[in-house]
């Protein structure tokens, strides 16, 4: 992130990248979700501090991506079971956004949730993905 200021270049921030984007969020979802933490998310914040983590971490890639891979897997196996009948991603993304807004949960079981929605939105396709790659895109122009 540059910021020109009287004539000259000044990198303010530093290089950020992905993987310190994901890092950031990532810390931020940790901590603020502590309950000795000062200043604790509430379930709202922590969901969406959740997407956010998640999707930057699937930006990243490398060892950021591994939570996305086994996010990804279980999604496969649920979608892929003829047990469960017709079960899609973008079932599965409702369903995560009616267990958040019914489910009465602590901070870190939100995130948690959130980082799993952010990889059923990557997958789900339709809305979900352009949900998704928006906020793909925002980060992208931060790091």
């Amino acid at each position: 992130m540059n910021l020109a200021a009287g004539g000259t270049n000044s990198d303010v921030l530093g290089s950020i990248g992905a993987g310190g984007l994901a890092l950031i969020l990532w810390t931020a979802l940790i901590l603020g979700t502590r309950e000795q933490s000062e200043h604790t998310m509430s379930k709202k914040a922590a969901i969406f501090c959740g997407v956010f983590a998640g999707t930057a971490a699937m930006g990243a890639g490398q060892i950021w991506g591994l939570p996305d891979d086994l996010i990804l897997g279980l999604l496969t196996a649920i979608t892929g079971n003829r047990a469960m009948a017709d079960v899609g991603t973008g079932a599965i993304c409702v369903t995560i956004l009616v267990i958040a807004y019914l489910l009465k949960m602590k901070p870190r079981a939100a995130g948690v949730l959130g980082l799993v929605l952010a990889s059923a939105a990557a997958v789900a396709g339709g809305a979900w993905a352009q949900v998704s790659g928006s906020v793909g895109d925002l980060f992208g122009q931060f790091a």
